[in-house]
This record gives C-alpha cells, sequence and structure tokens, in this order.
C-alpha cells in the first residue's frame, strides 16, 4: 500500500439467499457463489419468508420440491412482499406447466438440476447486476421525483407570494394617490364648504374600504400560508372568507354580491389559499366587469360523475381551460363565479388567460390575475369552463379534484 493513500473501501458483496430443503444441496450452491456472494441459506419456504422479512436480499434461489411449501407457492408469497425481488428456480423436474407457472411469477431464469457450476455463477451474477441496476435507477428516480416536489413547492410559495403582491397592488396604488390629493386639497382650503366636507367624506369612505379590503387580504393569507395546505381546501370555511374579501373591496360598491353557503363538509384537493386567490381574481374582475350596477353570484356543488367535456361545449359553447391536464375522475367539486355584465369581446377572449391581458382600464387592472388563474387551476390538475354572452354575463365554472 502506497504511504498516505487512503486505502480502498471493498465493493459491496450481494446478499442471495438460497432455499432448498436437502442440506447437501445448500452447502454445494454456498461453495460455488460464497467467493462472489454473501450467501444466506434456508431449510424450508417458511424459513426462508422469514429471513426475507428481516434482510434485503438482490436474488432468491429456491428449489421447486420441497415439503410443506412449494417453491411455486414459496414465490407467489415471495411476490406478495416485494414484487421486484429477482428469483431463481431450481428444478430437476423440467417441464412445461413448471416454466409457465414460473414465468407467470415473474421468474428471472428456470435452472435445471444437475447444473454446471459456471452456468449457475454466471445466472446468479447477471441476476444481480439487473438488479442493482433496478435499484440505482429507482433510487435516481425517486431522487428526481422529491427534487421535482421540492422545485414545485418552491414554485407554488413563490407564485402565492407573487399572487398576494399582485392582488395588494391595485387597492394601495390607489391608496397612495388618494391620500395624496386628498392631503393636497385640504392643505390649500382655506374655507371648508358643505360641498367640500360632502367629498372630503365620500374619499375618507373609499380609503376606508381600500384599506379594510388590504387588511382581510394580508390577514387571510398570512393565515393560510402558515397552515398546511396539503390538506386541501374547506369549501365553506373559502367561501366564508371570500365573501368578506369582496364586500370590503371597492368595487362592490352599488353591486349585489350573492355568494351561496355550500354543502357541509365539501372539500377540494387544492389549498385554500390557491383557491382563494382565485376566487378573489374571478370575483373581482366580475364586480369590476362594468360600471352599472350589477349582479354577481358564487356557488359551488359536488359531482359525483366525471364531467362530460363535448356535452358541455354542446350545451353551452365557450373556452374549455386544462383539458390536456384535467384529472377528470369523480368525485369532482364544481364551483362557478357568474355575472350580468356585458360580457368578454370575441377580440380579446382567445388571449384572456396568456399574457398580460386586461378588459378592464387602466386604473382598474394590470391583466396578470387571469394569467394567475390559469396556472393555478392547471397545477391543482382542475379545469374551467368559460362562456360568455355580449351583453348578458360571464360565467367561470371551476371543476376541481375533490
Amino acid at each position: 500500500m502506497n504511504p498516505g493513500r487512503e486505502p480502498r473501501p471493498e465493493p459491496q458483496r450481494h446478499r442471495v439467499l438460497v432455499v432448498d430443503d436437502d442440506s447437501a444441496v445448500r452447502d454445494s450452491i454456498r461453495m460455488i457463489l460464497e467467493g462472489e456472494f454473501d450467501v444466506s441459506e434456508a431449510a424450508s419456504a417458511q424459513e426462508a419468508l422469514s429471513s426475507f422479512r428481516r434482510d434485503l436480499f438482490s436474488a432468491v434461489l429456491t428449489d421447486y420440491r420441497m415439503p410443506g411449501m412449494d417453491g411455486i407457492e414459496f414465490l407467489t408469497q415471495l411476490r406478495a412482499l416485494d414484487a421486484n425481488v429477482p428469483a431463481i428456480l431450481l428444478t430437476g423436474y423440467g417441464s412445461l406447466d413448471i416454466a409457465t407457472q414460473a414465468i407467470r411469477l415473474g421468474i428471472t431464469a428456470l435452472v435445471t438440476k444437475p447444473f454446471k457450476v459456471s452456468d449457475l455463477r454466471s445466472t446468479v451474477a447477471e441476476t444481480c447486476r439487473r438488479e442493482e441496476r433496478r435499484r440505482q435507477d429507482q433510487h435516481l428516480a425517486e431522487q428526481s421525483r422529491r427534487a421535482l416536489a421540492a422545485a414545485e413547492s418552491a414554485t407554488l410559495e413563490r407564485n402565492m407570494y407573487a399572487g398576494i403582491l399582485h392582488d395588494l397592488n391595485g387597492p394601495l396604488t390607489y391608496l397612495a394617490g388618494m391620500s395624496e390629493l386628498l392631503r393636497d386639497e385640504i392643505a390649500i382650503s382655506i374655507h371648508v364648504s358643505p360641498e367640500h366636507l360632502h367629498n372630503w367624506r365620500e374619499r375618507t369612505e373609499q380609503l376606508w374600504r381600500q384599506a379594510t379590503y388590504c387588511g382581510e387580504l394580508s390577514h387571510r393569507s398570512v393565515r393560510y400560508l402558515r397552515g398546511n395546505r396539503n390538506q386541501g381546501a374547506d369549501l365553506g370555511k373559502v367561501f366564508e372568507d371570500l365573501t368578506q374579501i369582496l364586500r370590503a373591496h371597492p368595487s362592490h360598491r352599488g353591486n349585489h354580491l350573492i355568494v351561496r353557503p355550500v354543502a357541509e363538509g365539501l372539500r377540494v384537493r387544492i389549498g385554500s389559499p390557491e383557491l382563494l386567490r382565485i376566487l378573489v381574481n374571478l370575483g373581482v374582475n366580475a364586480l369590476q366587469s362594468t360600471e352599472e350596477p350589477h349582479r354577481v353570484e358564487v356557488d359551488a356543488w359536488a359531482l359525483l360523475e366525471p364531467v362530460d367535456l363535448d356535452g358541455l361545449n354542446l350545451r353551452s359553447p365557450g373556452m374549455f381551460l386544462g383539458r390536456e391536464t384535467f384529472l377528470n375522475r369523480a368525485p369532482l367539486v364544481a364551483v362557478a363565479v357568474r355575472d350580468n355584465g356585458p360580457g368578454i369581446s370575441p377580440e380579446v377572449l382567445p388571449k384572456l388567460f396568456h399574457g398580460i391581458v386586461t378588459t378592464k382600464d387602466e386604473h382598474h387592472g394590470t391583466g396578470l390575475g387571469l394569467t394567475v388563474v390559469r396556472q393555478a387551476i392547471i397545477e391543482s390538475g382542475g379545469a374551467a369552463h368559460l362562456r360568455t354572452q355580449p351583453g348578458r354575463g360571464t360565467a367561470f365554472t371551476l371543476f376541481l379534484p375533490a
């Protein structure tokens, strides 16, 4: 050994379990394999199953004819414990029936006794090498899955914070601009007329409503972020929060908002903060669809069968979002946000969920809201149907896994 050089670790040897009621056969197989493998022995199928429950093996060699439980029955029970462990069947009674049963049980190899030493060694070696590759592939796949899950979780977290900032940006901009305007007017006013006082009161009321909306949104966002989103969303609680947030929003003024109660215990797989953000976006859009007084309705119901996508489009032509990724398996929950406003113009509709597109003027929206909605729906495995008619309103129906 070279001084100062670390000794190389010995390569880990594969563990092999030999099952045979004949001690002479077990001894001979052990002598053939022990130079290259760690060999354990079992004199019966029951003993082998006990060993397998305690230890991990790269391959199992078992005799076909054994008292009590034969090799085929043993392998059947072994498969119940581990569907992937390689198994080699040793038999002196080579028949088509045995081979058929062995193939059905996923036998790696069928070795007929008496066997050649070189053949047995090469069969076991190749079996163990394949098992090692399978375990390495499985380990890499698991690492990739965990890395992907961590990345998705981080993306979801970033999207959540970005969405909160997006939702707060509008009212905060309004608060800053309106308060500065009000401050300047008060500063230059020498005499306060009744008209001035009335205008200031109205503006103060608007400022209060915007501040209340920001407080409600930030309070619930922090509460949800601290909670466990993996448990999914309770529709009843989300609807309670949605009602308070939308009623505090300035766009609610003069409009008729109806958030209908949902059935007790109705839940969806998507997290509460994601669902609340989706519904706040859709609800605010509906409230801001026109300056004229109008009605906005929100309700939800359970679906006990998959959605008939083709039939839905025939009954209610519109745009279907997320069809390719939709987990269309019952039970599902439908959540609808409807308004009787002016509808969405045909030229805007195809671009509505892509990029920065808005149907509102520069003072009411950035166009990011529906892009956020689209991403959240697709990530949840859900889908959405949009139906709009000029002059008759718009309806968004979400289909979410329960």
